[in-house]
């Protein structure tokens, strides 16, 4: 897997963070790139001596986490998962295989597929993805079952073309309406997530919410008013 890179978003994840590396690496991933959020409990101390590479993002967000990582990849194909071990990164070659085969774009993981249900999921949050897939699907035309989950494998040069902007959870959505909106080949694979082994969730239900239902806004008068390319 020499041509796929990747990145693990950490904060404070000292209780996850070998086990998720050492999943990744039995999978034969080894282009590794963790963005680290400013952890103080020794999750830098583990990834200085398992020699991994690492950055520190400057700017606040999941999402700026997230686009600092990008600027840095220079392989074919990227995924970007999480460091809590809730993103089962033994579909990564799976999904891979299918972007392949498939000549595809993206492959997005979606932990709705087929009917199903996220181990991590609270009545809000299960309330508030359903509401904000049904926003992608009616307004914004995007056929998905997961619009908050953030677990793409990808052509790394696909991903950068999307030019996100979303330094918040917003970017979740931001990511599918982007890949309609530019015509990118896609489809969904069904990623179960699994209950954490170890972290906190870094998203608060109401605020992140609020956040996002106004980026949304943003990106419709952007799209269908302003006719932003």
């Amino acid at each position: 897997m020499t041509n796929t890179t990747i990145i693990v978003l950490t904060k404070n994840e000292v209780d996850s963070i070998e086990f998720t590396i050492n999943e990744l690496k039995k999978n034969n991933f080894n282009n590794i790139l963790i963005v680290d959020a400013h952890s103080t409990d020794g999750t830098i101390d583990f990834i200085k001596n398992k020699n991994i590479n690492y950055i520190t993002q400057k700017k606040k967000g999941y999402g700026a986490a997230i686009l600092e990582g990008i600027e840095k990849v220079n392989t074919s194909y990227v995924s970007i998962i999480d460091a809590d071990g809730s993103y089962n990164t033994n579909d990564i070659p799976k999904m891979l295989e299918i972007l392949k085969t498939e000549n595809l774009d993206f492959v997005l993981g979606s932990r709705y597929k087929n009917n199903s249900k996220s181990e991590d999921d609270t009545l809000i949050r299960s309330i508030g993805n359903k509401l904000f897939t049904h926003i992608l699907r009616i307004v914004f035309r995007v056929p998905i079952t997961d619009a908050l989950f953030h677990f793409p494998v990808c052509k790394t040069d696909c991903y950068k073309k999307l030019e996100l902007k979303f330094s918040d959870f917003s970017i979740c959505p931001e990511l599918p309406i982007k890949i309609k909106q530019k015509n990118f080949r896609f489809k969904e694979f069904l990623s179960l997530e699994r209950p954490r082994v170890g972290g906190v969730s870094k998203v608060n239900a109401f605020v992140d919410g609020i956040k996002i239902s106004y980026s949304l806004l943003k990106l419709f008068f952007g799209i269908f008013i302003f006719k932003n390319k």
